[in-house]
């Protein structure tokens, strides 16, 4: 019978196949005539990967001393060995790279880099490996290892040195434990215990505790950036300066929220500091500012007479965006200023925007343990695309070469699945007394607010607590204020603020003068988080009210409170006994038919 293909025509079409396609044919035919040929074509592709090194330079000195006096020494199964004249060890090509230890091709890694980068799901990554490369059976945990071996390599890469005109904020990540088999109490002198979280559960104490991962970002004139995962709640100065100073070279402007974190540094080290509270644009409609206002256009726009004046009144009085560090400036300097270096806060909330987008989105939530590897990959692929003409990486090509940047520079990267499975969250957190200060304050400005859904804030100044600092640290005017309400001498020329400080560290309810001082500035009654829970039950604005019944149905979403913490109430929050006992509840009703699913009817 006469072939149906020609000897040449079967050739032409082989050589058409990727590399890919020939193992998967050939594996196939293995598997058919019990042959070993895969296995030669695998020592082959792992000849790649030392091939391509060697070519990029990685170990061509020792890789434990750094010696050039090196020579060959034999071959292990898949690699040429060298020995270290000097230290006398031995080592490979793949040696202290996250590359050790792992079977994968070149080919296949380089595949990896590419979906990493893309920000691929693991299940999705498993089923290109399958189909693509004939990985059959492979398994999520091997190609999560292999996600994690590039994401702590890149870690250890520095990040780039900022200039110029730089914007600098904090954006913050819900602390997660996902798959941990035992959850952690961060507050449990408030919390009975580390409720399970399904979808939204709104925290007790906001971002100033443990319950958030607080992640500053900062960007220059030249749009580069540096991100790091700094600590569990409040951001301190000592923590800042360590993580941020040596990327910092002697910038024009430090632009900022009112956070006093950087208002210290900018003070400590001379910096002009423009700062714009995160109420700005509320607060200037709510003074009657009637135009459109662009965070970056608006000193591009003709503005009113009218709309002028409300801005140059609320400078005037220290309640809008101002610089300091530069002397005295009148408003006409502070609008020629702004202009000129273009000072605001807009690239770096663009920068929260979408580091949000791809840990919250694209990854569907990230271990607070392995969140600063993320982070440390966002803020090299932005920096990678701003050195190359603001392009995204997109091709195979850029994967490979973004993959060998990596290998080169990484220095020791080793990662194993032990390292994985063993890494631990070591972030800085707030000591103890400091988050039971922090609930009674919170307690109190409930109370005195009427409000039992009030949360502080990084810039509502309760960052340590030393009462004579942040009276020292009040406008004039306040103090004078309280002053005379207490009967305390307060006249300008004759007291000092220093004997006005003195004299209201003294009183009986100094606590709630201070907490009363704290809501005068404070613009923002309710979180986000908060917001978006009680706005989906429609509740009205008395329901918020610090007396109001309990509604269970709410407050089961948020951590069950212990008696015996000041931030209990009962109107806010169930304690453990009361959340088992309504769960228990709901659980016998949906068992008896009467309800659907626990969550079926919110839209997390």
């Amino acid at each position: 019978m006469k072939p149906k293909f020609t000897k040449k025509e079967i050739l032409d079409f082989f050589y058409s196949l990727s590399l890919e396609e020939v193992i998967k044919i050939v594996k196939d035919y293995d598997k058919k005539h019990k042959v070993h040929i895969a296995e030669e074509l695998e020592k082959l592709q792992l000849s790649e990967v030392e091939r391509k090194l060697l070519e990029a330079g990685v170990n061509s000195t020792c890789p434990y001393c750094g010696s050039d006096k090196i020579t060959k020494r034999g071959r292990d199964v898949n690699f040429q060995r060298y020995l270290c004249k000097d230290c006398q060890k031995s080592f490979t090509a793949v040696t202290n790279t996250f590359l050790e230890s792992t079977n994968f091709p070149w080919n296949v890694w380089v595949k990896i880099m590419e979906m990493t980068i893309h920000n691929e799901s693991i299940a999705d990554m498993v089923n290109q490996l399958e189909a693509d490369y004939g990985y059959l059976g492979i398994t999520e945990i091997t190609v999560l290892l292999a996600r994690h071996k590039i994401l702590y390599a890149v870690s250890l890469l520095p990040q780039p040195v900022l200039t110029g005109v730089i914007q600098i904020d904090e954006t913050f990540f819900r602390e997660s434990q996902k798959a941990s088999k035992e959850l952690v109490n961060y507050i449990p002198s408030v919390a009975e215990y580390r409720k399970p979280r399904y979808g939204v559960q709104p925290s007790l104490l906001g971002t100033m505790g443990s319950e958030f991962a607080n992640v500053p970002v900062a960007i220059d004139s030249s749009g580069h950036i540096v991100a790091k995962v700094a600590c569990l709640g409040r951001l301190t100065i000592e923590i800042f300066t360590d993580l941020f100073h040596e990327h910092i070279d002697k910038p024009a402007y430090i632009c900022s929220d009112a956070n006093p974190i950087y208002q210290r540094y900018c003070k400590l080290f001379g910096i002009p500091h423009y700062i714009r509270p995160s109420t700005y644009y509320t607060d200037i409609k709510k003074a009657g500012y009637d135009q459109p206002y662009y965070p970056d256009e608006e000193l591009n726009k003709a503005v009113s007479a009218e709309n002028y004046k409300i801005l140059e009144r609320l400078y005037s009085t220290n309640l809008s965006d101002r610089i300091r560090n530069k002397g005295h400036i009148t408003f006409k300097e502070f609008v020629n200023l702004k202009r000129t270096y273009g000072l605001s806060l807009g690239a770096v909330n663009k920068q929260h925007s979408q580091l949000k987008k791809m840990i919250n989105i694209g990854k569907t939530n990230v271990s607070t343990k392995y969140l600063d590897r993320y982070v440390a990959f966002y803020a090299f692929l932005h920096n990678w695309k701003i050195d190359h003409g603001d392009r995204f990486p997109s091709s195979t090509k850029e994967a490979e070469e973004i993959l060998i940047y990596i290998l080169q520079n990484a220095g020791n990267s080793k990662f194993t699945l032990k390292d994985l499975q063993e890494t631990v969250l070591t972030l800085p957190k707030p000591t103890s007394k400091y988050i039971d200060l922090l609930a009674a304050m919170t307690s109190e400005a409930r109370k005195e607010f009427n409000n039992k859904y009030l949360k502080f804030n990084e810039e509502d100044r309760v960052f340590n607590f030393k009462k004579r600092e942040y009276l020292e640290d009040c406008p004039r005017s306040w103090l004078e204020e309280v002053a005379r309400s207490k009967g305390i001498p307060y006249s300008h020329h004759s007291v000092s603020t220093r004997s006005i400080v003195n004299a209201l560290l003294k009183q009986d309810d100094i606590d709630t003068i201070i907490v009363r001082l704290l809501l005068k500035e404070k613009k923002i009654h309710l979180e986000q988080e908060d917001c978006d829970l009680l706005e989906f039950f429609r509740l009205s604005p008395e329901s918020l009210e610090y007396d109001t019944p309990m509604d269970e149905s709410i407050s089961r979403h948020y951590p069950p409170v212990r008696e015996d913490s000041p931030l209990y109430n009962p109107n806010a929050y169930m304690t453990a006994q009361q959340l088992q006992d309504y769960e228990d509840g709901f659980k016998q009703s949906e068992d008896n038919g009467d309800l659907g699913g626990e969550d079926d009817y919110l839209p997390f």
